[in-house]
């Protein structure tokens, strides 16, 4: 009897310990996204903000995905990165705040659709995700963020 209350005892413990460390694992796999996020963004808040759309989107350079050392890719062929810019709806939606970023007279303008668009917003909003497959490689994990990167020559 004994011996059967230690094996059972034994046994939890033992697969606690195995959740504790997946656990583990998972928060130290949302750091080093976390990390990236915003070391992307410190990236896009340096660079010349005359060329920040052009340089961000398809064709671009640096361009508008990347990958993350560190972390599994989510699936084959597939980055870990996206950057996308986001029109003034998103900005209402994710702060609360009716912003005119373009000097339209509008508030619900999309994202910009060109270089030649992007040049008349005074701050263009941007998300970064990435996204990763679980150490465990059972799962596709993802961590995003939204941010504003303003014209520095503004007023």
């Amino acid at each position: 009897m004994v011996l059967a209350i230690l094996t059972v005892a034994i046994i939890g413990t033992v697969a606690a310990m195995g959740t504790v460390a997946r656990q583990n694992q998972s928060s130290i796999e949302t750091a080093v996204a976390t990390q990236w996020i915003r070391a992307k963004l410190e990236e896009m808040r340096a660079h010349p903000y005359e060329t920040l759309w052009e340089s961000y989107t398809t064709g671009g350079t640096p361009g508008p995905t990347f990958t993350v050392s560190g972390l599994n890719p989510p699936a084959a062929g597939v980055p870990h990165g996206t950057v996308v810019f986001l029109g003034e709806p998103a900005v209402t939606q994710q702060w609360g705040a009716e912003v005119d970023l373009n000097d339209d007279g509008s508030t619900s303008s999309p994202p910009p659709a060109s270089a030649a668009e992007a040049e008349a917003w005074s701050a263009l909003p941007v998300l970064v995700r990435v996204r990763w497959s679980d150490h465990a490689g059972e799962n596709t994990r993802l961590v995003e963020l939204i941010s504003i990167i303003y014209d520095p020559n503004q007023d």
